[in-house]
């Protein structure tokens, strides 16, 4: 008896210097962080018809340390596996009508950006939907508030047209010091049915020559067309070809009277639809059978006209 009286006394002690030790805890009491997702979709950039549009989308978890407004502090990070679709209000402007794509599918190390492809059909504004299924990534264990998210785009479809211009110098060797030059300026590219872009200008020329001795005289070049072919491709870049008609050349002198043909050789020259572009690019002209080189500067020049 003596014996489980000493075993009751021993367990009550133990207890009580338990519970005396706990009330006397000065520790804080543990708080975890709030886990809040968001998500981040791509600006549209100036979209001409005809051409593709790429934008991206990712699903962001925010780690915010306790205590702390949200948003502020804490550790970012992309996260994988999630469903987003993205709805076009109009699809005769933009299309297709919906896509469903899933975060970090396709790439080597997920998670990586969800990407949309759309293409412009017609003129006009509309307004693209993205929706991150993020509420039902609940099943796989995802922590924080769980939420659907939906971000709005919107997007204006223009019919795009150029402006080019092109300014020609060329140096003849001899002694005349015969010095070429040609241009055209601001000629109108548009979109033709099939999806290129067209133009046609008239090519205005000059000329100086030097005395060489007693000889002396004018050389005259003719009015001549260029023709502008142009394409844009999914990434916004406008190439342009050049293609120059013969002018009529005539050299009347003391010396010696001459006709014959000036020749600018094509040019291919690249801009940008979203940005005035200018550049310089060599060009040779032939004239009287010989070939002398040059150069040419360009410009391109975007334009557009809004629907209605």
């Amino acid at each position: 008896m003596k014996g489980a009286v000493v075993t009751v006394i021993a367990v009550c002690a133990a207890l009580g210097g338990t519970a005396s030790r706990g009330a006397a805890s000065d520790d804080p009491p543990v708080r975890l962080p709030q886990i809040s997702y968001r998500l981040d979709v791509s600006t549209a950039s100036r979209l001409c018809v005809g051409r593709k549009l790429t934008m991206t989308a990712a699903v962001v978890r925010h780690d915010a340390p306790a205590n702390a407004q949200p948003l502020v502090g804490g550790i970012l990070s992309q996260q994988g596996d999630v469903p987003i679709s993205a709805t076009v209000a109009d699809p005769a402007v933009l299309g297709p009508a919906k896509v469903l794509e899933i975060t970090g599918w396709g790439n080597v190390a997920p998670p990586a950006d969800a990407k949309f492809t759309f293409k412009a059909n017609k003129p006009g504004t509309t307004s693209i939907t993205f929706k991150a299924s993020i509420a039902g990534m609940r099943d796989s264990g995802w922590p924080g508030v769980l939420a659907d998210r939906n971000v709005d785009r919107e997007v204006r479809v223009r019919d795009c047209w150029f402006k080019v211009s092109l300014a020609s110098t060329w140096q003849v060797p001899g002694p005349a010091g015969i010095a070429v030059s040609g241009g055209m300026f601001e000629v109108p590219m548009t979109r033709t049915p099939s999806g290129t872009y067209e133009g046609s200008g008239d090519m205005k020329w000059g000329a100086v020559t030097a005395s060489v001795g007693t000889c002396s005289g004018t050389l005259t070049i003719g009015t001549s067309k260029v023709a502008l072919t142009g394409t844009i491709d999914d990434e916004g870049i406008v190439t342009v070809k050049a293609h120059y008609d013969s002018a009529p050349l005539a050299i009347a002198g003391t010396c010696t009277n001459l006709t014959s043909t000036a020749t600018p050789s094509s040019l291919l020259i690249e801009g940008s639809a979203n940005s005035v572009i200018r550049g310089t690019v060599p060009q040779s002209l032939t004239a009287g059978g010989q070939l002398n080189a040059g150069e040419a500067e360009f410009s391109i020049q975007p334009m557009d006209t809004d629907a209605g």
